[in-house]
């Protein structure tokens, strides 16, 4: 048997950007008997605000029915054993066609295409021992069919949607996984901050919420219920790419 409430609204007030509300629901769970089964990542670590593993690719803009081959680098893959996440390919804006290995020896079976309907696909990366590489190492290539007019750094995002989006160093010690855009000079591109559903939900004790900051900046974190009363609110510097605010219970 289990109890819920519904977390409805996250809101987050950044000195560096324009304040974002997004609604969503978030079920917090209360297992009143011990009957009921929790998610298997309900009790996963949440991690610091290091950057982690940078996945970082060449923005190109596209048209309607282009071949789009999308080639991801690292600025940091050293001491790297393992990635996971979920990436965003728009509303249906790309549809993949081809995964093509590079210094990853990765194949369809690393990359989940259960929600690609949705515009998301999951994947993830594992190896037996840590590996350095280069910046100019082209880790994988996805091959995608442009189904309409756009440009990768507005529709290509890692997240936690589905699968929890961390990486792994040495002998599994955690840390984020994020992407960022360059141009074809290798300038960087600012994007637009973005906040994404809680992940797990339901949960129990503790959910994590993703925070796309444009650029590092102090803000203020405040997740309301429908009634309007504050659940939890912190202040606290963001990185630039991703933060992630966790511990965040109902009652």
């Amino acid at each position: 048997m289990i109890s819920s409430t519904l977390v409805r609204k996250r809101r987050a007030n950044l000195s560096c950007a324009k304040a974002m509300v997004k609604d969503f629901v978030g079920i917090k769970i209360g297992d009143v008997n011990a009957t009921a089964a929790p998610h298997s990542l309900m009790n996963t670590e949440v991690r610091g605000s290091g950057s982690g593993l940078i996945l970082e690719v060449k923005d190109r803009t596209f048209k309607a029915g282009e071949r789009v081959e999308v080639s991801f680098t690292s600025p940091n893959f050293k001491g790297i054993s393992g990635f996971q996440g979920t990436m965003s390919i728009g509303n249906k804006q790309l549809t993949i066609d081809k995964i093509e290995p590079g210094s990853l020896h990765v194949s369809d079976h690393n990359f989940g295409r259960r929600w690609e309907n949705e515009g998301l696909i999951t994947m993830s990366w594992n190896t037996n021992r840590s590996l350095d590489l280069e910046d100019k190492d082209v880790l994988f290539t996805l091959v995608f069919t442009a189904q309409s007019s756009g440009s990768l750094s507005e529709v290509l995002r890692v997240s936690s949607q589905k699968t929890l989006a961390e990486s792994y160093e040495g002998k599994g010690e955690l840390g984020n996984l994020s992407i960022r855009f360059v141009s074809q000079n290798g300038q960087e591109i600012t994007t637009k901050s973005a906040l994404y559903q809680n992940y797990p939900n339901p949960f129990d004790n503790r959910t994590v919420i993703g925070i796309n900051l444009a650029e590092q900046c102090r803000g203020t974190f405040k997740v309301t219920d429908i009634t309007g009363r504050t659940i939890k609110r912190s202040k606290r510097n963001g990185l630039k790419d991703i933060m992630k605010c966790g511990s965040i219970a109902g009652r």
